[in-house]
């Protein structure tokens, strides 16, 4: 998969299925590659039949979750993403993408407050991952909180030094600052500073 060899990986997880049908991972990995080749149903059944053989199997609840962003789905992701999160413990280090898919999915729902608790959670628990620190400062700037926004766009610029989004952030963050506090940044203004 990796190389993008996806049709001899799709032979080699049907052999693996048929082999070993008790081994779940093996579906998991399956589901995504179908999912790059965008055969959702496909994939969604997969997801659903590992579930149903294991209904404590948070990595299929995860990818189910994901699937369903990628269909615009992203209510029925809720569900799932939610229950994935049940079976988690905090201290659990692979639970912080959960949060991060949960703060994905409260996003695109509206629910800004929800995707920046989840979010944070995400950070408490693997303080490196970028994209929920471009989430998190994404919803700093739209509530006015720059300062907030400004740290997590540079935690999320020093962590994906090329990701464009960041550095299109930033830029935007800076004439959002400069243009609304003119006054301000010829005095004292920590924000201003930090430009």
């Amino acid at each position: 998969m990796k190389s993008r060899r996806l049709l001899a990986a799709k032979e080699v997880y049907l052999k693996m299925m048929n082999q070993y049908s008790h081994y779940q991972d093996g579906k998991i990995h399956y589901a995504q590659l179908l999912m790059q080749e965008r055969s959702f149903k496909e994939a969604e059944s997969v997801l659903l039949s590992a579930i149903k053989r294991n209904n404590t199997f948070r990595d299929a609840y995860h990818q189910l979750a994901v699937l369903y962003i990628n269909t615009n789905r992203s209510a029925e992701g809720l569900d799932h993403i939610l229950q994935a999160i049940s079976l988690c413990s905090t201290c659990d280090h692979s639970c912080a993408q959960l949060y991060v898919c949960h703060g994905d999915i409260a996003k695109e729902l509206d629910a800004l407050a929800t995707a920046a608790q989840s979010y944070d959670l995400a950070l408490q628990i693997d303080p490196n991952i970028a994209h929920a620190h471009l989430n998190l400062g994404v919803i700093h700037h739209l509530q006015g909180r720059y300062t907030e926004a400004l740290k997590h766009y540079r935690s999320a610029q020093n962590l994906d030094p090329n990701n464009l989004v960041v550095l299109e952030n930033l830029k935007k963050l800076r004439k959002q600052v400069l243009k609304s506090s003119l006054q301000d940044c010829m005095g004292d203004s920590d924000v201003c500073r930090t430009w």
